[in-house]
């Protein structure tokens, strides 16, 4: 339920602009969240801003994070992703967990 921080709320974590918005820092943050889903989320992740997030993602421990574009959502049922879906054939959303050798596996959600 949500769009930008109303879905953000939902998860662990989300990666946000609430520093840089409210004069604080030039730096997104890793916000905590009400943690219902154990999942890190980055929501607008077309805007140039985020282009930090897989960076990031690798100075936090975590063990799933969505990273997706405007006009996009997820569909949650018993506490678990059971649907990306999207309002237009050209956006976009990736699943993003770390590896045994600790780098990022980025899947393309279809």
């Amino acid at each position: 339920a949500g769009l930008s921080a109303g879905a953000s709320m939902w998860c662990e974590c989300s990666y946000a602009d609430c520093a840089i918005s409210s004069g604080v820092s030039d730096q997104m943050v890793f916000l905590p969240c009400l943690d219902y889903l154990p999942v890190v989320f980055n929501p607008h992740a077309q805007d140039e801003l985020r282009a930090g997030f897989l960076s990031g993602l690798k100075g936090i421990k975590f063990r799933k994070a969505y990273s997706l574009e405007n006009d996009t959502a997820l569909i949650i049922r018993n506490k678990k992703i059971s649907e990306f879906v999207k309002g237009y054939s050209d956006k976009r959303g990736w699943e993003i967990y770390p590896t045994k050798n600790g780098n990022l596996r980025k899947v393309s959600l279809a």
